[in-house]
């Protein structure tokens, strides 16, 4: 590496380590702070580039210390926005995210993960948030509001778990059913030939949007196990 080369990583790397500070920075913000993940996501991103530099430059001790400054963020942003529109719901795994040996006790974890949708919710809505319809609704209508923001993957997979989780739940309230778990997944099962896949189609619907609406999937359960869909 010429002294030149050397000298644009540097200036690289400490644009890199400002960049990811005002990104951290931002997640305070009072006007950004309700939808911090796109900043946490940022913030990750640049320090992530600053270590690889740091590295490839030989100053390992500066590598160590953006090592543990991008883990004090992670950590901030998992404990902290407990009050954010889904932070503190991104921050809980569900069993779609992690594994679980018995199904008993996954089914349990799922029922943890709705329960904890609930509280979270109600603190968001002025209605009382619960297993109803009304509620799912709200929950289809909030997916759509934050569904295109920029949002780190694993907060994302473990969101789409605990919605899932929650309208799995609903789906059981309003129709009947219970956990199972086949080839495909986590579902309700109603009988042999009629399953819900709750924690897949809001998964969907953050992808495609409205065209692959919960609420509509909720709505159509009734229909189809009464033979008049």
């Amino acid at each position: 590496m010429t002294e030149g080369d050397r000298e644009t990583r540097m200036n690289r790397l400490q644009e890199c380590i400002r960049l990811a500070e005002d990104e951290y920075d931002q997640m305070y913000e009072p006007r950004t702070h309700a939808h911090p993940a796109g900043h946490y996501s940022d913030a990750k991103d640049f320090f992530g580039e600053a270590i690889r530099i740091a590295r490839e430059l030989g100053l390992n001790e500066e590598a160590e210390r953006l090592g543990k400054r991008l883990a004090h963020v992670k950590e901030v942003f998992r404990s902290q926005f407990e009050g954010s529109s889904y932070g503190s719901l991104a921050a809980s795994a569900g069993p779609a995210a992690a594994p679980v040996g018995e199904q008993a006790s996954a089914a349990e974890l799922i029922r943890r993960n709705a329960r904890m949708v609930i509280e979270i919710c109600q603190k968001l809505t002025e209605f009382e948030f619960s297993y109803s319809a009304d509620s799912v609704k709200w929950l289809d209508g909030y997916i759509e509001r934050i569904r295109t923001e920029r949002m780190d993957a694993e907060a994302l997979e473990n969101l789409q778990s605990v919605m899932g989780s929650y309208l799995g739940e609903a789906i059981i309230v309003a129709y009947g059913g219970e956990w199972a778990r086949d080839e495909s997944g986590w579902h309700v099962r109603f009988n042999e030939q009629n399953r819900a896949y709750p924690f897949s189609k809001v998964a969907k619907q953050f992808a495609n949007g409205a065209e692959d609406s919960v609420f509509r999937f909720y709505s159509a359960i009734g229909p189809l196990l009464s033979g008049k869909s």
